[in-house]
C-alpha cells in the first residue's frame, strides 16, 4: 500500500472500532476533522470517511451501521438549529463558519451512505426546522446544497413530493447558478419517487416537467436544462433499446406539451413523431431473403423502429443485436453482416439516420458544482460506462464466433479491472456488469456459466434484485425447477413487490405440472397487479392445461378485450377453440391472426394443425411447407409436417425430415425431434429402434414435461405390442388425474379384458368429458367403439382396422402434447 492507502486503512480501523463502541461523539469529531490524517488541505473529512469505507474488502454492513449512527447526530443538529433560531436577532451567535462546515460534511456523508429510514426521518426533521438558516447559507450555501442532496438520496417515502414540485414552480427565486443547481437536484428528487407505467404512473413526472418548463422557458439556459432533465429521465428508466418503451409511455403527454419542451424531447427521441407505414418498404430479392430469415420477434422489433422513425434505435438494434444473432442465409458470416447493413440502409434513408444531439456539458455553474461534488472519486463514470459497453460487446462477439475460451478470458479481465476501480459503489456496478454478462452468455446457451456469473453478482451485491431474478430464470432454463422455485420464493420473500418473481414462480409451478398451485399463484398475481398482462395470459394457459376449456376460452376472450394487441391471447383463443373441437371457428381465428400479424409463426403453424385436424391433409401439408420456406429453423413446423406425412401413409418421407441425432449433448429441441422420430418408428413397426430411442430420451431429458412425453410414449409402445402388463406397471407409478394417462389405463384394462375396471375408468372419463380436448376425445371415441364400451353385452375385441384407428388417435394425442 502507498502512504495514502495506509492512511485510509487507519481511518477504516477507527470507524470499525467506533461502531463497536457505539461512539457517536467520535463520529462527530471525525466529521469535524479530529484525528484524521493530513492527506490534503482540499480533502473534506466526509470524503476521507467515504474513501475509507471503500478499502477492500468492502463491507456493506459497515456502511449501513454508519448510516444508522448518523441519525442521532442529525437529530442533535436539529435541536441546535432550533435553539439558534429561537435567539433574538441581536444576540451574539455562534461562529457559523465552523457549524456550516460540520453540517456540510454531515450531509455529504449522509448523501453517500445506503438508505436508512431513520436517517431520512432525521434529515427531514432538520429540514423542517429551518433549512434556510444563516448557518446553512454561509460558505456559499454548501451545507444547504448537501442537505438537499442527502434528502434526495435518502428518500424512503414520498413526504417531500410536494416540496420538490413547489421548488420547480417557484418563479420568484433569483436566477443564478445556485437556482439552476437546485432545479436539477429537485428533478432528481422527483425521479426517485416516480414509478412510470402505462397506468397514469407518469402523471407526477409530467407535472414536474411542465413546471420546470414554465420556470426555465424564458431563460438562456432553458433548452439545456430541459434536455438535461429529459436525459436523466431516460437514464433513470431505460425501458428498452432505442428508448422505444419510454417513447410509447410519454407520447400521449408529449402531444400536449409546450413547444420548447416538445422540441427538446424530439431532439433526444425522434421516434416521438410517428410516421406509420402502410406496409414494409419494397425489398429487392436478396434483402427479402434476409428479412424472411429473421425471427418473428426480430421482425416485429425492426418494424416498430421503422414505424416510429427511430433510425438511431433501429441502427443500434441491427449493429448490436442482430450482428451477433445472424439469420441463417447459407452464406459466410461476413457476407450475412453486409446484407444486414444493406437492409439497414434500405429501411432508413441516410437523412433519417442523423443522431439526436447528445447531452454536452453545460458551461453554467449548476453543472460544474455537480462535477466538483464527484471529483473525489477521480473517475469519469460516463467514459467508464461506455468502455464497459464496448467490452461486453466484445465478449458477445467472441461468443458469436464460437471462441468460448477467449470470451471467458476477456470477461475475467474485465471483471478484475472493475474490482480495482476507485468507486465508492463499485460492488453495486460490478453486480450489474455480472448480470449483463450473464444475460449475454445465457443467450448463447452457456447456462452453467450464466448461473456462475449471477451467483457472483449476488455475492457482490446481495440486494441486487435483477441478479436474483436472473438466477431463478437460469435455473428454470436449466430444467432445475425445484431450485428455480426455491429461488423465486426467496426473491418474493425479500422483495414482496417483485412482480417478475411472482410471475416466474407461477411459470415454474406450471412447468413442474403443479397446475392447481400455478393457477392459485396466477390468480394471486392478478389480484395484486390487476394490469399484469403476463399473469392474465398465464392463467388462461394453465386453465387450458387443466382441461378447463370453457374457463380458458373466457379468460382468453377477456384478455383480448383488455389488450386487443395481445398476439399471445389471440393464438391462445384459437388453440382452445381447436381443443374444444370447434375446428371451423379455430381456423377462422388463426386466419384472422395471420392477417393481423403476418409474421406470426405460431398462428401459421396453428392453421396447419387445424387443417390437419379437419382432415384437409393436402392443404395442411401445403401450409406446413410454406411455413418451412419462411421459417426454415422452426422445428415445430417440421415436426408438424412429419405428422401430416405419416397420416398420408408417407412415413418414410417423414423420417427423412428427422434424422437421428448422434451427439452426446442433446438440446431440448433435439430431444423433441428424437421423440417424434420414435413415434414414427412405432407407426412403421420398427419397435426395437423406437424403444431404444424412447429409453435414450427418457434418460437424457431433464425437463419434467419432456420426460413425461417419453414415458407416455413407452406406454403407448407397450400397448401397441399388446404388453398390457408392462404398460400397467408403468401407469401404476404415475398420477391419477392426467387425462392422457387415464385413457392409456382404459386401453390397458380393455386389452386385459378387465371389464369392471374398464367401465369404471370409462365412466370417470365420461364425467370429465368437458375437460377433454379434441385429440383426447377422439382417443376415447376410438377405444369406446373398438372395445364396445357403449353396449351392455360385454367387451369385444377390436379388429385390426379398429386397433389402427385407436393407435392413430393416440399418436395424434401424444404429438399434440
Amino acid at each position: 500500500m502507498n502512504p495514502v492507502e495506509l492512511a485510509y486503512q487507519r481511518v477504516r480501523l477507527d470507524l470499525e472500532a467506533m461502531l463497536q463502541q457505539h461512539g457517536a461523539d467520535r463520529l462527530r469529531g471525525m466529521l469535524q476533522g479530529e484525528g484524521l490524517p493530513a492527506i490534503g488541505s482540499d480533502i473534506e473529512p466526509a470524503e476521507q470517511i467515504i474513501q475509507a469505507l471503500e478499502i477492500p474488502p468492502f463491507n456493506a454492513n459497515l456502511a449501513r451501521r454508519l448510516a444508522h449512527m448518523m441519525t442521532p447526530l442529525v437529530d442533535g443538529q436539529s435541536q441546535v438549529m432550533q435553539q439558534q433560531l429561537a435567539k433574538p436577532a441581536t444576540s451574539d451567535e455562534i461562529g457559523y463558519w465552523q457549524d456550516s462546515r460540520f453540517l456540510f460534511n454531515l450531509f455529504l456523508l449522509a448523501a453517500t451512505l445506503p438508505r436508512e429510514e431513520s436517517l431520512f426521518g432525521a434529515l427531514n426533521g432538520f429540514f423542517e426546522q429551518g433549512h434556510k438558516a444563516t448557518g446553512l447559507a454561509n460558505q456559499g450555501g454548501r451545507a444547504a446544497l448537501q442537505l438537499r442532496r442527502a434528502l434526495c438520496n435518502q428518500q424512503t417515502d414520498d413526504r417531500l413530493h410536494d416540496y420538490w414540485l413547489d421548488r420547480l414552480n417557484d418563479h420568484t427565486a433569483t436566477w443564478n447558478s445556485g437556482r439552476r443547481t437546485e432545479l436539477m437536484d429537485v428533478w432528481r428528487g422527483l425521479l426517485w419517487l416516480a414509478q412510470p407505467s402505462s397506468d397514469n404512473g407518469f402523471d407526477p413526472l409530467n407535472r414536474g416537467l411542465l413546471a420546470l418548463h414554465d420556470t426555465v422557458a424564458e431563460q438562456p439556459q432553458g433548452f439545456a436544462l430541459l434536455r438535461h432533465a429529459l436525459y436523466r429521465l431516460e437514464q433513470a428508466f431505460p425501458t428498452s433499446v432505442g428508448s422505444r418503451g419510454l417513447i410509447q409511455l410519454i407520447r400521449p403527454y408529449w402531444e400536449s406539451w409546450p413547444q420548447l419542451l416538445k422540441e427538446t424531447a424530439s431532439s433526444l427521441w425522434p421516434g416521438l413523431e410517428p410516421k406509420p407505414l402502410a406496409a414494409m418498404p419494397a425489398l429487392p430479392p436478396e434483402l427479402n431473403q434476409v428479412w424472411q430469415a429473421l425471427k418473428t420477434e426480430q421482425q416485429r422489433t425492426l418494424l416498430a423502429f421503422v414505424s416510429t422513425a427511430d433510425a438511431e434505435g433501429g441502427r443500434r438494434y441491427i449493429e448490436q443485436e442482430l450482428s451477433f444473432d445472424l439469420p441463417n442465409l447459407g452464406l459466410p458470416p461476413q457476407e450475412t453482416r453486409h446484407r444486414l447493413l444493406d437492409l439497414e440502409q434500405r429501411l432508413w434513408a441516410p437523412e433519417a439516420g442523423v443522431k439526436p444531439k447528445t447531452l454536452e456539458s453545460d458551461p453554467a455553474d449548476w453543472e460544474k458544482v455537480e462535477a466538483d461534488f464527484s471529483q473525489w472519486g477521480n473517475v469519469d463514470r460516463g467514459a467508464a460506462l461506455e468502455a464497459l459497453s464496448h467490452a461486453l460487446a466484445a465478449v458477445e462477439q467472441r461468443l458469436a464466433r464460437g471462441d468460448e475460451a477467449k470470451a471467458r478470458r476477456f470477461l475475467a479481465d474485465l471483471i478484475e479491472q472493475q474490482r480495482q476501480q476507485p468507486l465508492p459503489d463499485k460492488l453495486v456496478h460490478l453486480a450489474k456488469t455480472l448480470s449483463k454478462a450473464a444475460g449475454i452468455v445465457q443467450g448463447h446457451g452457456y447456462l452453467d456459466w450464466a448461473e456462475q456469473l449471477l451467483r457472483e453478482a449476488m455475492a457482490a451485491n446481495p440486494n441486487d434484485e435483477v441478479a436474483a431474478s436472473g438466477l431463478a430464470d437460469v435455473l428454470k432454463a436449466q430444467g432445475e425447477l425445484v431450485a428455480a422455485e426455491a429461488q423465486y420464493r426467496d426473491n418474493i420473500a425479500r422483495w414482496p413487490s417483485d412482480e417478475v418473481a411472482a410471475s416466474g414462480l407461477a411459470d415454474v409451478l406450471k412447468a413442474r405440472g403443479e397446475l392447481v398451485a400455478a393457477e392459485a399463484q396466477y390468480r394471486n398475481n392478478i389480484a395484486r397487479w390487476p394490469n399484469d398482462e403476463v399473469a392474465a395470459s398465464g392463467l388462461a394457459d394453465v386453465l387450458k392445461a387443466q382441461g378447463e376449456l370453457v374457463a380458458a376460452e373466457a379468460q382468453y376472450r377477456d384478455n383480448i378485450a383488455r389488450w386487443p394487441n395481445n398476439e399471445v391471447a389471440a393464438n391462445g383463443l384459437a388453440d382452445v377453440l381447436k381443443a374444444q373441437g370447434e375446428l371451423v371457428a379455430a381456423e377462422a381465428q388463426y386466419r384472422d391472426n395471420i392477417v393481423r400479424w403476418p409474421n406470426d409463426e405460431v398462428a401459421a403453424n396453428g392453421l396447419a394443425d387445424v387443417l390437419k385436424a379437419r382432415g384437409k391433409l393436402v392443404a395442411a401439408e401445403a401450409q406446413y411447407r410454406d411455413n418451412i420456406a419462411r421459417w426454415p429453423n422452426n422445428r415445430v413446423t417440421r415436426n408438424g409436417l412429419a405428422n401430416v406425412l405419416r397420416k398420408q401413409g408417407r412415413v418414410t418421407d417423414a423420417l427423412h425430415l428427422l434424422p437421428e441425432p448422434h451427439m452426446t449433448q442433446l438440446t431440448q429441441h433435439d430431444l423433441y425431434d428424437l421423440h417424434v422420430r420414435a413415434i414414427l418408428l412405432i407407426d412403421l413397426g420398427r419397435v426395437d429402434e423406437a424403444h431404444n430411442l424412447l429409453e435414450r430420451g427418457s434418460a437424457i431429458a431433464q425437463a419434467p414435461l419432456l420426460q413425461k412425453c417419453f414415458e407416455r410414449s413407452l406406454i403407448m409402445l407397450e400397448l401397441r405390442l399388446n404388453d398390457h402388463h408392462s404398460a400397467r406397471k408403468r401407469l401404476a407409478a404415475m398420477p391419477d388425474n392426467v387425462i392422457s394417462l387415464q385413457l392409456f389405463r382404459l386401453h390397458a384394462a380393455a386389452v386385459a379384458a378387465e371389464e369392471a375396471e374398464a367401465r369404471r375408468l370409462y365412466s370417470n372419463l365420461q364425467a370429465n368429458l368437458p375437460r377433454l380436448d379434441s385429440d383426447s376425445r377422439r382417443v376415447l371415441d376410438r377405444i369406446e367403439e373398438g372395445f364396445c364400451l357403449m353396449g351392455e353385452s360385454g367387451l369385444c375385441t377390436p379388429d385390426q382396422e379398429a386397433l389402427d384407428a385407436i393407435f392413430d388417435a393416440e399418436i395424434d394425442m401424444e404429438l399434440a402434447a
